[in-house]
């Protein structure tokens, strides 16, 4: 049976259809939202579409959950009236990771299984039965759909506890595992959003963010060689990151290194990710750093073999160069595979 969310959670959780009932209940439109009446409506939904583009999440602000729950669809619009695709992805993201934030600190099970139920389709179990720290289950299939998008060893099947059909998981994987759902939900509804003519403040609001908003790099322009010239598990990273999906953990590892151990510089790397959702340049820069040797330990870390590649899930094997390697740096550097040809009897 649904629990009745009261404002607060409402308004840490505003993508739930109890929220949207909720804002519903107002009766507002843009014009009104658009009024010096809701200014503050509208001040808080500018803040969150620029806290995504500079911070790459959205705050906690649930001081006046009012403002908070109105201000979420209000921002959607914000941003589908800017055009930008990759801006709507970078929100999604934003959002979700604030709702992730919020829920690792959430203590009742209740709105957690609430939340499981009506944004997933998913009956959350509290699971006594299970492993220590594994006190959630849900069906196995269910966990098979979503867990398939990860490509780290963890994810698999097999390295989970499974039991009568259970999977048995940690509170930490369940909002891992709820983030890209939505994440997936919220950028759904920005691409389906019809936004009308906007009352003069909120079109200067679009305007404000769409200049504060950085272009996307292309990737070509930052590493000019041919896209041919990289194995296919490097250049599916990249065309993820192109796309605006969110290349997992693995994958860009995979890409920072490869780079990296090709020549190129930090500042060359650095520059593909600004694609990413999820991108924090100091964050980025450090990481990359690191990686290079010049940061921690002080030791530049190497490719990835393909045997390791193929163990995350990320191997795009090619029939090209990939059966003469064992190290994604050396494809392109070893001749090709040379099929064999039949001799004919004649």
């Amino acid at each position: 049976m649904d629990i009745q969310l009261g404002r607060a959670d409402l308004a840490k959780y505003p993508f739930l259809s109890q929220a949207g009932e909720h804002a519903k209940a107002f009766d507002l439109d843009l014009s009104d939202l658009g009024s010096a009446e809701y200014a503050p409506v509208a001040e808080r939904a500018k803040e969150r579409v620029l806290e995504a583009v500079r911070k790459g999440k959205v705050s906690d602000n649930l001081v006046n959950p009012d403002v908070e729950l109105l201000s979420f669809p209000l921002a959607m619009v914000l941003v589908k009236a800017t055009g930008l695709e990759h801006l709507a992805s970078r929100y999604a993201l934003s959002e979700a990771l604030r709702v992730e934030g919020l829920l690792e600190k959430e203590t009742n099970i209740n709105v957690i299984a609430y939340i499981f139920r009506n944004a997933l389709k998913v009956e959350l179990e509290e699971a006594s039965d299970g492993p220590q720290g594994h006190g959630f289950a849900i069906r196995f299939s269910e966990y098979l759909k979503r867990s398939t998008q990860f490509h780290e060893p963890e994810w698999k099947l097999i390295n989970r506890p499974v039991s009568k059909g259970r999977v048995y998981l940690a509170k930490h994987d369940l909002v891992r595992l709820i983030r890209a759902e939505i994440r997936r939900m919220i950028y759904q509804r920005l691409k389906s959003l019809t936004v009308p003519r906007l009352p003069p403040l909120l079109d200067q609001f679009v305007k404000e963010i769409t200049a504060r908003t950085p272009p996307p790099r292309r990737v070509e322009d930052v590493i000019p060689v041919s896209p041919d010239m990289y194995p296919p598990c490097v250049k599916h990273a990249l065309d993820m990151l192109k796309n605006g999906q969110d290349p997992p953990h693995f994958a860009r590892f995979l890409m920072t290194t490869y780079l990296l151990n090709i020549g190129k510089s930090v500042d060359d790397v650095i520059g593909i990710f600004p694609r990413a959702a999820d991108f924090n340049e100091r964050v980025t820069r450090y990481q990359v750093e690191h990686l290079a040797g010049i940061r921690g330990g002080k030791v530049k870390y190497r490719v990835p073999s393909c045997k390791n590649v193929v163990s995350h899930s990320f191997c795009f094997r090619d029939s090209v160069y990939c059966p003469n390697i064992v190290n994604p740096v050396q494809y392109g550097r070893r001749p090709p595979a040379v099929k064999k040809v039949k001799k004919s009897n004649a």
